[in-house]
C-alpha cells in the first residue's frame, strides 16, 4: 500500500491554492518519512560499497602474495631487512583492514533510522484513512483506485491483493460499510490470481456478509463466495457482531429488509435484536431516522452512497449537502455549525461523530506533527 503514496503527487491538481485538506497533508507527511528513510538507505549502501572496495584493495594483494609465495617458496629467500619491511607492511594493512571491518561510518548512518522509524501500524492506518478520504472526495471507484487510475490517468502503482486486503480490513474495523464491501471485492478478484497467504478468504467473506447486513442489502452475489466452503458461520458472526452492533441501528419499524438472509434470523432467535432496520434504499430514502440512527446520503459526484453519523435535524434542511467522513470544507463547516450549534459539543461527547473527524482549517493553526499524533 505504501508504494501507492505516489498518488500524492497527482493530488496536487485538486488542492485549492495552499489550502490542502487532511488527506493530502497526511500523505505528504508519510511520503516525507519514507523519503528520508530512502535517503538514509542510499547513503548506507554507498558507504558499504565504498567499504567493500577498500577491503578489496587491501585483501587482493595479500592473496596474490600468498599465491606467489606458495609457488616460489623454495627460491624465496628474504633478508632480515626485507622481512621486517614485509611484516611492517602486513601489520599496517591488517590494522587498516580491521578498521574498515569495524564499519563505524555505516553504523552511524544506520542509527539514524531510529529517528525515522520503520512504518508502523499507525502509519499504515493513517495511510488507509487518507486514501479512503481521497477516494470519497474525488469519487474514485475502488476498481479504478486498485489499478492506480483516475479518469484514465495513472495516479499510482496497481495495488495487489494484500494491499486491497488492508483497505477492506480497516474499512470493516472502522464501520465503513460500503468501503468494506467494495475493497473486499477488489481483494477477492486479485486473490483469485495467485491466492496469497496474506488474505484470509473466510474473513473476507464475512466482511461482505456483515457489511451486507448493516446496509440491508445482500452484496454476496457480487462474487463467487457462495462456491466456497465456509463452516462455523454462527460462531464467526458472533465474534464479529460487536464490531457492527452500532451500525445495525435496530429499532421498532414496520418495514424490514427483504434482502436479508437466514443468518440474521439466528440473532433474532437469541432475542438480542427483534427488528432489522431497513436503512435507505438506492435512489430514495425511507429515512427512518432517530437521533442515534444513520442513513445513507450521496456525496457530490459520487456513484455510491455512504453512511453518515449525523442527527436528523442537522441534515434535513439540505440533504444533498456534501458530507464526508473526514473532510468538510469551510462553507459546510459554517452551515453545519449554524444548524447544530447547540448540539455540537454534545455530539462529540456522545461519540456521534468519530474522533478522527478533522476540519481542514485546523491544519493552519497547529503544528503538523502534533496534529498527526492527535488526529488518531
Amino acid at each position: 500500500m505504501l508504494r501507492y503514496l505516489v498518488f500524492l503527487i497527482s493530488t496536487c491538481m485538486f488542492a485549492n491554492g495552499l489550502n490542502w485538506h487532511s488527506s493530502q497533508i497526511m500523505l505528504r507527511y508519510l511520503y516525507n518519512v519514507q523519503d528520508k528513510q530512502f535517503a538514509l538507505a542510499e547513503e548506507y549502501l554507498k558507504l558499504e560499497t565504498k567499504r567493500i572496495h577498500e577491503l578489496q584493495r587491501f585483501l587482493v594483494p595479500i592473496v596474490d602474495w600468498y599465491i606467489n609465495y606458495s609457488f616460489t617458496k623454495e627460491k624465496f629467500i628474504l633478508s632480515h631487512i626485507d622481512s621486517i619491511k614485509m611484516m611492517t607492511r602486513i601489520h599496517k594493512d591488517l590494522s587498516t583492514i580491521k578498521k574498515i571491518m569495524s564499519n563505524k561510518q555505516s553504523v552511524e548512518v544506520f542509527k539514524q533510522f531510529e529517528e525515522y522509524k520503520a512504518i508502523s501500524e499507525l502509519n499504515i492506518q493513517s495511510a488507509y484513512r487518507a486514501l479512503r478520504r481521497i477516494q470519497k472526495v474525488y469519487a474514485i471507484p475502488a476498481s479504478d483506485m486498485a489499478v492506480g487510475k483516475y479518469k484514465d490517468r495513472i495516479i499510482g502503482d496497481p495495488m495487489d491483493a494484500c494491499e486491497c486486503n488492508v483497505m477492506s480490513k480497516y474499512s470493516f474495523e472502522e464501520y465503513d460499510t460500503y468501503g468494506a464491501i467494495e475493497w473486499s471485492l477488489q481483494t477477492y478478484n486479485k486473490w483469485l490470481m495467485d491466492r496469497p497467504k496474506c488474505v484470509d478468504i473466510d474473513k473476507l467473506y464475512y466482511y461482505i456478509r456483515l457489511a451486507s447486513m448493516s446496509t440491508g442489502f445482500n452484496f454476496e452475489n457480487l462474487s463467487n463466495f457462495s462456491n466456497l466452503n465456509h463452516s462455523g458461520n454462527i460462531d464467526y458472526i458472533t465474534r464479529y457482531f460487536s464490531l457492527i452492533e452500532n451500525e445495525l441501528n435496530i429499532r421498532d419499524i414496520n418495514a424490514e429488509s427483504t434482502d436479508i438472509y437466514h443468518i440474521y434470523d439466528n440473532f433474532e432467535q437469541l432475542s438480542r435484536n427483534k427488528n432489522f432496520r431497513n436503512l435507505c434504499r438506492t435512489g430514495k430514502s425511507a429515512r427512518p431516522l432517530t437521533c442515534e440512527s444513520k442513513c445513507r446520503y450521496q456525496t457530490k459526484n459520487s456513484p455510491y452512497w455512504i453512511l453518515m453519523p449525523f442527527k436528523e435535524e442537522d441534515i434535513s434542511i439540505n440533504p444533498s449537502i456534501k458530507l464526508y467522513h473526514d473532510i468538510i470544507y469551510d462553507k459546510e463547516i459554517e452551515l453545519i455549525t449554524k444548524m447544530a450549534s447547540i448540539d455540537v459539543s454534545k455530539l462529540l461527547d456522545a461519540h456521534y461523530v468519530p474522533r478522527y473527524h478533522v476540519f481542514r482549517d485546523a491544519f493552519n493553526n497547529y503544528n503538523l506533527i502534533i496534529l498527526f499524533l492527535n488526529i488518531f
